[in-house]
Order: structure tokens, then sequence, then C-alpha cells
């Protein structure tokens, strides 16, 4: 691994520089900042994540799951009504409608 371990007991990472508290921080770091992530989805809203930690990070901050209900697979609680309301309209916005026929821009052969 990429990790060289400092006298006062903290460690570097070989390949960026940067140093760390301690050994399980410094492989946590190489891991996901030098290494290949898998992708991860959230399985609430569906949105998909660059790595698990980023995941997790998303479930906790938009749909207030905490990590003992990660590790239990505890039922998340309801969304509140205004981030219900706020993430259907973000749904809605994102979802791409065609034109009426009656309301589409005119062509040169309408001229």
């Amino acid at each position: 691994m990429g990790l060289a371990p400092l006298p006062d007991g903290k460690v570097a990472c070989l390949k960026c520089g940067k140093t760390l508290s301690n050994e399980a921080n410094g492989k946590r770091h190489y891991a996901t900042a030098h290494q290949p992530n898998q992708p991860e989805k959230c399985k609430i809203c569906q949105k998909l994540c660059k790595n698990r930690q980023a995941r997790d990070a998303h479930l906790r901050k938009f749909h207030g799951v905490t990590p003992a209900m990660m590790k239990n697979v505890i039922k998340p609680p309801p969304l509140p009504p205004a981030r219900r309301a706020i993430l259907e309209a973000y749904e809605e916005a994102r979802t791409v409608k065609p034109l009426p026929p009656s309301s589409r821009p005119p062509t040169d052969s309408d001229y």
C-alpha cells in the first residue's frame, strides 16, 4: 500500500503526500482517493454516488438515515412533507416531456 509511517504515529500517503492521523485513516484515504471505487446507488431515491462513503453521507444528509439504521437495516423515517414535496418537484422537473403539437415552435414550413 502507499502509506509510510511517521515518527509521531501518523502516516503519510506516498501517492499524494497527505498526512493522516493514524493507519486506519490512511488506509481509508488511500482506498477512496487512489483506488478504483465502485459506484453505489441510494436505495431510497436511486441517486448514483461515487462510492460507499459518499452514498452513506448522502443517506445521512438527505434522508435522515443514521449509522445505526445502516447497520441494522432499519427502515428510515418518512420524509417530512416539505422535503417530500421538494423531491417530487425536482424529479418532475428532471423528467423530459414532449411538447404538445399546438405548442411546438414554428418551423420554416409554417410560414
